[in-house]
């Protein structure tokens, strides 16, 4: 089980928590992203990029909407993007067709390791149970 300290730089999302949870994601909160074009806010979210990677925590920025947002964060060294670029809301039922429209040389009925097997598996049971003909 992995633990993330969503909204991270805003509110209740603070320092202290790093200390009293064993926090694995901090989720960087999407409102440095929308005025990425402010000095600060690019300086903000490198210094939460550098933070996670001195403390061994990955880094995700929420709230991406263009591929223009994208690219600076990944040049900070931001370890995951979330947003519309890469996926809208989808309902849970789509999730398996989605996965199994990539390319991860996986096939189903294959074993798989670690956190990837569960999902995949998980996946691919709901899959089969969402598109299975009904008797």
């Amino acid at each position: 089980m992995t633990t993330a300290l969503d909204d991270f730089g805003t509110g209740y999302a603070s320092l202290v928590h790093l200390k009293k949870f064993p926090v694995d994601t901090l989720k960087i909160d999407w409102s440095f992203v929308l005025a990425l074009a402010d000095a600060c806010n690019v300086g903000i979210v490198r210094a939460i990029v550098n933070l996670g990677k001195d403390l061994g925590i990955t880094t995700v920025t929420e709230g991406i909407e263009t591929y223009a947002q994208a690219d600076p964060l990944h040049y900070e060294g931001c370890d995951h993007g979330q947003g519309y670029p890469f996926s809208r809301a989808i309902a849970a039922e789509q999730v398996p067709l989605i996965l199994c429209s990539y390319d991860i040389g996986w096939t189903p009925g294959e074993r798989c390791s670690g956190s990837d097997r569960r999902l995949i598996e998980f996946a691919y049971q709901l899959l089969t149970q969402t598109t299975a003909p009904s008797a």
